[in-house]
C-alpha cells in the first residue's frame, strides 16, 4: 500500500503551518469578502472561477494548514473526509487555475464570439461540475484507506496515489502550456500595435503571474515525489546525493504551503477590482495603488462584444477563429 507521509511536526513545522495557514485564511476570506460584495459576476462570470479558486485555497488553509500540527489528536472516524476535504480543495485550485487560463484562451482566440460562449450559466454548471467529480474522485481514491494511526499515518493503493500525482501534474503544465500559448499571441499582437495591444497584454497579467507562481511552486514537489516514488525511496536511502534529493523535495513541499497562501495577495496585486477597494481599506498604500495602476490595466469586462476590428488588432486577423 502506498503511505501518504506520516505527520511528525517539529517545532518549526508547528509555527509555519499555524503561521501561513492564518495567513492564507485571513488574506483569502478578505478576497472572497471583497468578491461577494464588489463584483458582478453576471457582468463579469471569468470572476466566478477566480472566486473558485480562492475559496479552494482557503479551504486548504483553514482545514489543512491549521489542523496539521494536531493531526494526531484527530478522531479516527475523522480521517476518511478530512483526507476527501484535502484532495478535494488542493486540486480544485489547480482546475480553477487550467479554467482562467482556458476561459482567457476563449478570449484571446474567439474574441467576437467570447461573450456567447462564456456566460454566467454555463459558467456555474462548469463549476459545480468541477467541485462535484473532484470530491467523488476524492471519496473513490480514498475508499481503501487504511488507517496505521489517528490521521497520522495512513495508507491508500500506491497506483493510486500515484495516479493523483500525475493529475496534479498534467493540470498544472496544461496550465502552464495553454498560458505561454496565450502569451505568445499576446506578445505577438504587441509588435503589430503596440498600444491597443500593450494594454490587452496587461490585462492578461493576472493569468500570467498566477500561472507562473503555481507553477514554480508546486510542480516541483510533485515531480519529486513521482521520482522518489519510482527511483529514489527518499524513507530508505541512505546516500549522501539521494538525501540531498529529498531533503530538496521537501523543501520543495514547504513551497507549495507558501504559494497557497500568497495566491490571493497576487490576485489583489494583479486584478484591480480587489486592489482599489484595499487601498480604500488602507489608505497608506494609496502611493503603491497608484504605482501599480500605472503600470497595469483594469480587468474589465466591456459591456458590448469586441467590435471586429478591435478583434482583429488582439489576435493578429480573425482567421484564428
Amino acid at each position: 500500500m502506498g503511505e501518504v507521509p506520516e505527520e511528525h511536526v517539529s517545532p518549526f513545522e508547528f509555527y509555519f503551518y499555524l503561521l501561513n495557514g492564518c495567513l492564507g485564511m485571513v488574506m483569502n476570506s478578505a478576497v472572497l469578502f471583497l468578491a461577494f460584495k464588489y463584483v458582478d459576476t453576471r457582468d463579469k462570470p471569468r470572476q466566478i472561477l477566480v472566486m473558485n479558486m480562492t475559496l479552494a485555497d482557503l479551504l486548504t488553509c483553514t482545514i489543512y494548514m491549521l489542523t496539521r500540527p494536531y493531526l494526531n489528536r484527530f478522531d479516527e472516524m475523522l480521517c476518511y473526509p478530512y483526507y476527501i476535504v484535502i484532495f478535494t480543495s488542493q486540486l480544485a485550485s489547480c482546475v480553477f487555475l487550467l479554467c482562467i487560463n482556458l476561459d482567457k484562451f476563449i478570449f484571446i482566440v474567439y474574441p467576437l464570439h467570447y461573450y456567447e460562449m462564456v456566460t454566467r450559466k454555463r459558467v456555474l454548471i462548469v463549476m459545480i461540475g468541477i467541485w462535484m467529480t473532484l470530491f467523488n474522485l476524492g471519496a473513490l481514491a480514498y475508499s481503501q484507506l487504511q488507517i496505521v494511526s489517528p490521521c497520522n499515518a495512513v495508507q491508500i493503493n500506491p497506483y493510486v496515489y500515484l495516479t493523483i500525482i500525475v493529475i496534479y501534474v498534467l493540470v498544472i503544465t496544461s496550465s502552464f502550456v495553454i498560458s505561454s500559448i496565450i502569451y505568445y499571441i499576446a506578445r505577438n499582437s504587441q509588435r503589430r500595435d503596440a498600444t491597443y495591444s500593450n494594454k490587452a497584454f496587461k490585462r492578461l497579467f493576472f493569468v500570467f503571474s498566477s500561472t507562473l507562481w503555481t507553477f514554480c511552486t508546486c510542480l516541483p514537489y510533485r515531480v519529486c515525489f513521482l521520482i522518489s516514488a519510482i527511483l529514489i525511496p527518499c524513507s530508505r536511502t541512505t546516500d549522501s546525493e539521494e538525501s540531498v534529493f529529498c531533503t530538496l523535495t521537501a523543501v520543495f513541499f514547504y513551497m507549495i504551503v507558501v504559494g497557497i497562501v500568497f495566491n490571493a495577495l497576487i490576485t489583489v496585486v494583479t486584478q484591480r477590482v480587489y486592489r482599489q477597494h484595499v487601498i480604500k481599506l488602507l489608505p497608506f498604500l494609496t502611493t503603491i495603488g497608484k504605482s501599480a495602476d500605472s503600470r497595469m490595466v483594469r480587468f474589465r469586462r466591456p459591456s458590448q462584444p469586441l467590435m471586429k476590428s478591435e478583434a482583429d488588432k488582439l489576435t493578429g486577423s480573425s482567421g484564428m477563429q
